[in-house]
């Protein structure tokens, strides 16, 4: 075992009974290593599995498998995301479900094997679900009705579970928390990213009628991507995001932004100082307008490089337990997978006239780091942070700058007789890194693969 070691291949499945999986997480809430599994949901079906890599060939266990084959409106299902959370008296794992129809997300408890409840609020497709890592019964969700709701999962809260609205202003594609449970970072389908402010949860308004929508983002730019937003995460301070048919994903930074900082106060756009690029040789891609209350502009740190981004949907999984090495992964529409050692291009990086502040090789925040991790969510494990790589004066730092794509680091391809004509949907890691899964479609099939390191 290696720190450097990056996954490979083990194998990969169709699911006849399902027209595609759009989405997997693994279970965060136990210690790096310690029994993962993980789930995924697509079209009608969700199921929970543990992978494994065993001599009798056996290399996945399902735990729990449902099919919801209710119409509403005379519609079938059509589930698309996947989030994780607990019942908070007994730690029963638990999980959010949603999707297209019906707008509405379903909570199920996977031991007892029950469905809990339901949150209904939604007016159209739901797209995408993040829990906070701070407090598991704090759950948001972005649809197309142009809403990101926050729900609060406790259950004096259940006849009226929404705290919080932030009101878009057109489809909301996918959403991401920060690590400080301050922040929610959101891509939306005219090509923005947004930063939006989270209250302290519960608070006087929780619970009753009177939770108003907030309309102004901390933060808003239509200047990163050109298409719409449909994959993003924080990384510590850092932004990732893709967009749609883009053939490259961003890293960022934004101006002042301090993920573990107070928010400073905002009441309209006219409070920001706008950023309007003139010249195009300014324009970080194409004419637009960046409004931050936290800085006058955002910086391009890094682009990676990906091909055969053809569709919308096609989402990343970023690894970045604290003390380990972060990768990022990606699978594109024929059935290839990319990785990226984030550390390893900031070693690459080193000496050069580049702002990394916030450290793409770093654990989260870890340079602004208030109080960690609530003691629900796992431990970091025991694994030590692995030495810097010293550069050599023979092999001098490659010189890029921030808008030459970089190629992955590995980039493999699912054997053709399993994986041929794959559309990689979502990628998701274990707590310990030493499984990925990839899921998707292959020829109108729900298709699933793993990825292995360390396993030897």
């Amino acid at each position: 075992m290696h720190p450097t070691d990056l996954p490979r291949y083990t194998w990969a499945m169709q699911d006849p009974t399902s027209k595609c999986y759009y989405d997997a997480q693994f279970y965060p809430y136990t210690a790096p290593g310690v029994d993962p599994f993980f789930a995924a949901t697509g079209h009608q079906s969700i199921f929970v599995c543990r992978p494994s890599k065993g001599k009798d060939g056996k290399y996945i266990e399902y735990i729990r498998e449902w099919k919801d084959s209710s119409k509403e409106k005379g519609q079938p299902t059509e589930l698309n995301s996947v989030a994780w959370t607990q019942n908070i008296e007994n730690g029963n794992p638990r999980l959010c479900i949603a999707g297209i129809q019906p707008p509405i997300i379903k909570i199920m408890d996977v031991l007892d094997n029950d469905h809990v409840r339901d949150l209904v609020g939604h007016g159209g497709p739901i797209n995408d679900l993040k829990v906070s890592l701070q407090n598991p019964e704090i759950l948001a969700s972005i649809s197309e009705d142009h809403r990101i709701c926050v729900w609060h999962l406790g259950a004096e809260y259940q006849k009226k579970p929404v705290a919080a609205i932030f009101q878009g202003a057109d489809k909301g594609q996918c959403l991401a928390i920060h690590d400080s449970g301050r922040y929610l970072l959101s891509g939306w389908n005219d090509s923005s990213v947004q930063i939006w402010a989270m209250p302290d949860l519960p608070n006087e308004k929780t619970g009753t009628d009177d939770v108003r929508p907030v309309y102004i983002p901390h933060f808003i730019s239509n200047e990163v991507h050109s298409e719409p937003v449909d994959c993003l995460t924080f990384h510590g301070d850092l932004v990732i995001s893709k967009a749609a048919l883009e053939q490259h994903i961003i890293i960022w930074k934004i101006d002042g932004f301090n993920g573990y900082l107070d928010p400073p106060p905002c009441t309209s756009t006219a409070d920001y100082q706008p950023c309007i690029f003139r010249d195009e040789e300014d324009a970080p891609d194409f004419f637009g307008t960046t409004y931050s209350a936290f800085g006058p502009r955002f910086q391009r740190i890094m682009t990676l490089k990906i091909e055969n981004n053809g569709c919308i949907w096609l989402k990343f999984g970023l690894f970045n337990m604290p003390e380990k090495r972060p990768v990022l992964v990606w699978g594109d529409n024929e059935g290839t997978i990319y990785f990226w050692d984030l550390q390893r291009l900031e070693e690459e990086w080193a000496g050069q006239d580049q702002d990394l502040s916030g450290g793409l090789g770093k654990s989260p925040s870890e340079s602004s780091r208030s109080p960690g991790r609530s003691p629900s969510v796992a431990s970091a494990g025991s694994v030590s942070w692995p030495k810097k790589r010293v550069m050599k004066e023979s092999k001098p730092p490659v010189a890029r700058d921030q808008f030459t794509p970089i190629a992955p680091h590995r980039k493999l391809r699912v054997p053709t007789k399993a994986g041929g004509g794959m559309v990689s949907r979502a990628c998701a890691w274990s707590n310990g890194g030493e499984w990925v899964v990839t899921v998707g479609e292959q020829s109108g099939k729900g298709f699933i693969c793993m990825f292995d390191r360390w396993l030897s």
